[in-house]
């Protein structure tokens, strides 16, 4: 017992509906060691206040959405920065609505730039948070649907790793001869593995042939293919 309680990464994983004074406990536990948050978006809730002193040892940062149009007054923006988060997670149980994801309208999520975000995983979103995409090293988009593919990667120069799965995206173009005439590829010069799932979305599967002559794949990337 007094091994455990002595060591701090045992205690660096916070989960906001703990009550506040477990969430505590953790949190003076786990030192000065970088900590994982677990958060929920509520109406009427400032989500991420128990954490606001800690902030700076936040690395890990995994918020669950109510899905889009749900509660379309939701503040996003945490009354926080977080300058040392590597990874931002955003789950929905939910994909209200068809319109296609707007990526000229991004949800705030921090008040100043996260300088050390280089990971991100979107999971079953149709809204997109405003963060600097263009430092992201990894992406992963779970479950999404009607993705601008074009615009969003060209976000996205400095990707390492990229992960659609079972996404079914917009703005492919309709054949072979409008891919090299009109829409134009994609430049990812760092990518080096790209991970396509169509394991069960069928519209993401017929989208699979053309979404991979889009992207300027690199001689030495791997490509994985799941489904």
């Amino acid at each position: 017992r007094s091994v455990a309680l002595a060591t701090a990464t045992l205690w660096t994983i916070i989960d906001e509906d703990l009550d506040h004074r477990l969430q505590n406990v953790y949190l003076d536990r786990s030192g000065n060691a970088p900590i994982q948050e677990l958060a929920r978006y509520t109406a009427g809730c400032n989500t991420g206040a128990q954490i606001m002193l800690h902030a700076g040892r936040l690395n890990d940062l995994y918020l669950i959405c109510p899905p889009a149009g749900a509660a379309p007054v939701l503040q996003t923006t945490l009354p926080f920065d977080a300058p040392n988060l590597q990874c931002l997670t955003l789950n929905s149980f939910g994909t209200t609505g068809r319109d296609c994801i707007d990526l000229e309208a991004l949800d705030p999520i921090f008040q100043k730039h996260v300088p050390s975000l280089r990971r991100l995983v979107l999971w079953r979103m149709r809204r997109f948070p405003d963060v600097p995409y263009e430092q992201l090293t990894h992406l992963c988009i779970g479950h999404g649907n009607r993705l601008p593919i074009i615009p969003f990667l060209r976000r996205c120069p400095a990707l390492q790793n990229l992960a659609l799965l079972d996404t079914a995206v917009d703005g492919l173009p309709s054949s072979e001869n409008d891919n090299r005439n009109n829409v134009g590829q994609v430049e990812l010069p760092s990518l080096r593995v790209l991970t396509l799932s169509v394991h069960k979305n069928s519209v993401a599967a017929t989208h699979l042939h053309k979404l991979l002559p889009i992207i300027v794949l690199q001689h030495n990337l791997t490509l994985r293919l799941v489904g």
